[in-house]
C-alpha cells in the first residue's frame, strides 16, 4: 500500500470489541508497532500501513449540544477556513448544513429525534478530517460498513488522498 491509487477505497477488519480504540491510536501515533492479543496478523499489518499524521474517527466520539462548527473543532478557533472547507465538502456534511438557516453555526441538539444517525456520522468525519490527516483510522459497528452513503463519502475521502481503514466492532 504505497500509493493512493493502489490502495481499496477502505479496508475493513473484525476488531474485538475488547480492544480499547483510544489505547491503539495512542500507540500508533508514538509511532509504535502495535501488539493486540487477539487481532489477526492481517490486522496488524495493515495497521502499520497507515501513514501519518492518523486520525481516530470512532462511532463512539462525543457530539455536543452546541454549533456544527464547534463540534468539528472542537471548540478550537478556527485557523484555516480552507481545512474547514475540505472537511465539509468530502464529509458530505455541506449538504446538511446548506439547508440550515444558519448553516455550520446551527446549534444541534443530540437529544432530538431529528439527530439523523448519518448526519451524526459525516460530522464525526468533518472532525476526524479537520485534523488535516493522511491516514484515518474508524471504528464502525459492522452493519454500518455496509451502508452505501457512508461508501461514497468514504470514496471522496480516498479519492483526496487519505488512507482508510474501518475496524468493525
Amino acid at each position: 500500500m504505497t500509493s493512493c491509487e493502489e490502495q481499496p477505497v477502505w479496508l475493513a477488519f473484525s476488531f474485538p470489541p475488547e480492544h480499547e480504540f483510544d489505547t491503539l491510536m495512542d500507540t500508533l501515533q508514538r509511532g509504535e508497532r502495535p501488539t493486540l492479543p487477539g487481532v489477526t496478523e492481517q490486522t496488524r499489518k495493515a495497521l502499520n500501513t497507515l501513514r501519518s499524521p492518523i486520525v481516530g474517527v470512532s462511532h463512539k466520539d462525543p457530539v455536543f449540544s452546541a454549533s456544527i462548527l464547534a463540534n468539528i473543532t472542537l471548540f478550537e478557533p478556527i485557523t484555516d477556513q480552507t481545512v474547514l472547507d475540505r472537511a465539509l465538502e468530502l464529509s458530505q456534511l455541506r449538504q446538511w448544513t446548506d439547508q440550515l438557516p444558519m448553516g455550520i453555526h446551527e446549534v444541534i441538539n443530540t437529544q432530538s429525534w431529528q439527530f439523523h444517525p448519518q448526519f451524526r456520522l459525516a460530522l464525526l468525519l468533518a472532525r476526524g478530517l479537520h485534523q488535516k490527516p493522511l491516514s484515518l483510522l474508524i471504528t464502525l459497528p459492522e452493519a454500518l460498513t455496509r451502508d452505501r452513503s457512508l461508501n461514497n463519502i468514504l470514496k471522496r475521502i480516498h479519492t483526496a488522498g487519505v488512507t482508510i481503514l474501518i475496524l468493525k466492532q
